[in-house]
C-alpha cells in the first residue's frame, strides 16, 4: 500500500495525539478491500477523509465496525 492510512496523528505544539477520526486501521483497509478503499480515498478532499464518511460510503454499522476491529463498546 502506497499510503499509510492507518497512522494518522495531529501535530499540536510538537505533541503528537493520535486521531482516530481521520485514522484508518488495516483492518478496515481489508474489509472493504484495498482498491476500493484507495479508489474511495482519493476520490474526496483530506478533510473528508474520516472514520464517520468510510462507514457512510461503505454502508458499514457502528456495530459491524467494531466487529471488524475486534473491539465492543
Amino acid at each position: 500500500m502506497k499510503n499509510n492510512h492507518f497512522e494518522n496523528h495531529v501535530e499540536n505544539n510538537d505533541v503528537y495525539y493520535y486521531d482516530e477520526e481521520h485514522s484508518f486501521d488495516l483492518l478496515m483497509i481489508e474489509y472493504v478491500g484495498e482498491e476500493k478503499f484507495e479508489e474511495w480515498f482519493e476520490s474526496i478532499e483530506e478533510k473528508e477523509r474520516t472514520r464517520t464518511a468510510f462507514k457512510e460510503y461503505f454502508n458499514i454499522s457502528g456495530e459491524k465496525m467494531n466487529e471488524i476491529l475486534g473491539t465492543t463498546k
